[in-house]
């Protein structure tokens, strides 16, 4: 097996290239940096006076267009205390949203991390954000609207927002209360999300490939570690479309909100490779770069997060009809498999009535 001193990145055995490698590594290593100097979760829902009892996800809602018959987010009521129901909600809402405008989904992702550091601020108090609907529903679109700006290459009208809301909101206000969360957040808004953790990880994997393909079975022959090879990119695709189901299922559970992005992303990852046929690759290997590249030394201490995310990633794939592990030959047509995961979780073929969902 080609010998790794992951001490060292320039001594990768094979064709990976180490210069990219360490640029990879040295990109994840500032984006953990950036989360942990500005970008680290609050529970401010449990610093709330009310109990709260914890919320399973809610499902992953269906891709497609909204139609015509988009019913209006309620109109303004007596203030309640917004709690994690109300937040799960709103994220499916985004979804909705994200999907009707062929935007990506990491977009809510984006969104929500803002809403959740707003929503913690003396802002969000003084705003009546944590305690009114209507006006929670107002900063849930202001983050959206700033997180598509953010992220997309084109940006939401705020008229448009206004419409989707059948009025219930003007544009002003949702521009006003962008310009609230902005400056309660001291426009420290575009923190690394986990969908960019696991993307430019499976990227530095991609790098590495040569070095994790496993030799030690002496009957496999240089043929097979070509095929190998040559299915690489399908390899990291499928395990990224599982990945990527487990984070946006992560958006809509609070208490996995408030892990670190790079958390969830390494433990997203871990889970697909364990439902990925990896047979030819050198597991540990790849876990050894996942470690380094995205876990602190405390990674054994992340309670629930590694079967919360296992829960997920069971139940879309068993709504896909797949086995576990995936077999090599499904590997090599990942194409097809990302295409039952998106729609298992609402690819653009499920059909859906795409009412706004309400608080």
């Amino acid at each position: 097996m080609p010998i790794m001193n992951m001490n060292n990145t320039n001594t990768i055995d094979g064709n990976g290239s180490s210069s990219s490698t360490g640029t990879l590594l040295e990109t994840l290593a500032a984006m953990r940096h950036q989360e942990e100097r500005g970008y680290l979760p609050i529970d401010y829902l449990h610093h709330q006076p009310a109990q709260h009892e914890h919320q399973s996800p809610a499902p992953i809602s269906p891709r497609g267009p909204l139609d015509h018959r988009l019913q209006p987010l309620p109109q303004p009521q007596d203030p309640i205390l917004i709690d994690a129901k109300c937040r799960g909600k709103m994220v499916e809402w985004c979804y909705r949203v994200v999907d009707y405008c062929h935007f990506s989904r990491e977009s809510v992702e984006l969104a929500i991390r803002l809403l959740d550091r707003f929503l913690a601020t003396p802002a969000a108090h003084t705003t009546q954000v944590t305690t009114c609907s209507r006006a929670y529903q107002l900063a849930v679109m202001a983050s959206l609207y700033t997180a598509v700006k953010i992220h997309e290459p084109q940006a939401m009208t705020p008229e448009l927002l206004s419409s989707i809301s059948k009025g219930v909101y003007e544009p002003a206000e949702i521009e006003e209360m962008e310009m609230t969360l902005l400056l309660a957040l001291r426009f420290r808004v575009n923190p690394p999300t986990a969908h960019a953790f696991c993307r430019t990880s499976l990227e530095l994997l991609a790098s590495a490939a040569p070095a994790l393909v496993s030799t030690t079975n002496d009957t496999s022959d240089d043929d097979d570690d070509d095929d190998l090879l040559e299915n690489v990119t399908s390899v990291w695709d499928t395990i990224q479309a599982l990945a990527q189901v487990q984070i946006e299922g992560a958006v809509l559970d609070y208490d996995l909100s408030m892990a670190k992005a790079s958390a969830l992303a390494y433990h997203a990852l871990i889970n697909a490779l364990d439902v990925v046929d990896m047979t030819g690759y050198n597991v540990e290997a790849i876990t050894q770069w996942l470690q380094r590249a995205l876990v602190d030394i405390d990674h054994h201490h992340h309670g629930a997060v590694p079967h919360t995310l296992k829960r997920i990633l069971m139940q879309q794939t068993a709504a896909a009809g797949w086995g576990a592990p995936l077999s090599r030959r499904r590997r090599s047509t990942s194409t097809e498999n990302n295409r039952k995961v998106q729609t298992t979780r609402g690819g653009p073929s499920s059909p859906r009535s795409a009412a706004v969902t309400t608080v």
